[in-house]
């Protein structure tokens, strides 16, 4: 785009109004607040987000670039030749007793207790080398790629530790394998109605007194009695969710499926790395449980007037609770209120945003059912699947646009950028109270959050492609967070 061209387009993106300015006016931000806010560093338009290096390799000042083919190392060309990959390994029998050593002084480390030695660093390890490989519900508990140990065959005993030190350790493995928003549920007999009863073909479910899990032809899955914790977690969305009815949002999508059963498998083999069962997954055709369900119950989201979970942090904005059902003692968390479901209840910025009429308007929830898609005994605003779908897999049909329909997740109120200030003082103030309820939905729309991508500073950008493929590589994050 010509400058001249894009300096005219940029009229419009201008904010009449500064997130201070408007901070000051509702009266939530104190001196101090009004001080750091004054000397922080602001883009107040697109003008000058663009204004920024764009995509592709940026040097600093002090990396000097050299002709092609003379990096910094001298080569003589004339003596190069490719590599006959056969020298890279030695031979077998040097191998294997370079194998054997390494698993004898593993196994006295392990055995010691020596610091980044023990079984939950062995197994932690491990997850990574294992990462996408067996079926959806269990995996085997292996011989450790690095060290070469076999828990039971050498005779190490399973971890053992306090449900509070075991939730601890998991939630740092989780969040380093790129889970988020980690909470846990103990199964009780209301939390078991959750699970459910049969899979996509009519083959059931069961909980049985056995010590592993089994499928067979007639049944889909048996869960062992035992397995009583179930570990949590979120798997959220980039912002390019917000690219709306594009396939270019269906990164986003895609990308946290993929990512979520990465970060399953290694949490599985992790925990089976300990001596304990983890059964998981695969969110759709092969799924225990019903994530919402789960999420919800083990104080990772609220349910919101979208049927669906909403989590502090990332709003509607994520995927889905994945889960690991484990005999593992797991500490329990609470389930939340931070005034998700009472905002949803008078906002209908989602239902208003669908384009098939899915989401309920109406202003009480109900325990009345849209169909049999819908889970029974939930008083909330059930969702019509039969039109949503459509708008999802019958893209000729509707108005969602190639990439489909994300409407929902856009328009939500809470699925706003972390580091913008405001959203945090607003969200504090709905958990508080529901009096600004109606002032916040209002200004919600009349930002036009719900319309394109919101920098972190709060100012909306309507072609947040442009932004995504031209940003600057060295100083955004990798993976799906690209744009957040």
């Amino acid at each position: 785009m010509m400058l001249k061209e894009r300096d005219a387009k940029m009229t419009k993106f201008h904010s009449t109004v500064s997130r201070r300015e408007f901070m000051k006016r509702l009266g939530l931000i104190s001196a101090g607040l009004g001080t750091a806010a004054a000397i922080s560093p602001i883009r107040h338009d697109i003008d000058e987000l663009i204004s920024t290096p764009e995509g592709g390799r940026k040097l600093p000042w002090y990396i000097k670039e050299r002709e092609f083919d003379n990096p910094s190392v001298e080569i003589d060309w004339t003596l190069q030749r490719g590599f006959d990959q056969r020298n890279y390994r030695q031979n077998a029998s040097k191998m294997a007793e370079w194998g054997a050593l390494t698993k004898k002084v593993s196994l006295e480390a392990l055995r010691n207790n020596v610091p980044g030695n023990t079984l939950k660093d062995h197994a932690f390890v491990d997850a990574f080398h294992r990462s996408g490989l067996d079926g959806p519900w269990s995996v085997p508990e292996r011989t450790f790629f690095v060290s070469q140990i076999n828990r039971a065959a050498d005779g190490i005993p399973a971890w053992q530790g306090s449900p509070e030190e075991n939730f601890k350790m998991c939630a740092s493995a989780v969040h380093y394998f790129g889970g988020r928003e980690i909470t846990a549920l103990q199964i009780s007999n209301n939390s078991r109605k959750i699970f459910c009863t049969n899979d996509a073909t009519g083959k059931p479910y069961t909980f049985e007194d056995i010590d592993e899990p089994y499928s067979t032809d007639t049944k889909a899955l048996a869960v062992p009695n035992k397995c009583q914790w179930v570990l949590v977690w979120s798997s959220p969305q980039s912002m390019i969710t917000k690219v709306n009815h594009s396939v270019l949002a269906k990164a986003s999508v895609f990308h946290a499926y993929s990512a979520a059963m990465d970060v399953r498998k290694r949490v599985q083999y992790f925990i089976r790395g300990l001596g304990y069962q983890a059964i998981g997954g695969d969110y759709a055709a092969k799924n225990v449980a019903t994530n919402t369900g789960l999420g919800v119950l083990s104080g990772g989201a609220e349910l919101g007037r979208v049927d669906y979970a909403v989590t502090p942090k990332f709003g509607a904005l994520m995927r889905g609770s994945y889960y690991i059902v484990t005999d593992l003692p797991l500490s329990p968390t609470k389930p939340i209120d931070m005034g998700i479901w009472r905002f949803c209840q008078t906002c209908k910025l989602c239902a208003g945003a669908c384009p098939g009429s899915a989401l309920s308007v109406a202003n009480e929830p109900t325990f009345d059912l849209t169909g049999n898609w819908n889970g029974p005994g939930r008083k909330c605003y059930h969702i019509d699947y039969s039109k949503c779908w459509r708008l999802i897999f019958d893209v000729g049909l509707s108005d969602a646009g190639p990439g489909g329909c994300n409407n929902c997740q856009t328009a939500c109120v809470f699925s706003k950028m972390q580091e913008a200030t405001i959203h945090e003082l607003i969200k504090g103030t709905v958990a508080a109270t529901p009096v600004f309820n109606t002032f916040f939905r209002n200004m919600d729309s009349a930002f036009g959050y719900g319309k394109g991508w919101v920098t972190p500073n709060g100012e909306i950008i309507e072609n947040p492609e442009d932004v995504f493929w031209n940003r600057n590589l060295e100083d955004s994050p990798s993976g799906g967070t690209v744009i957040r």
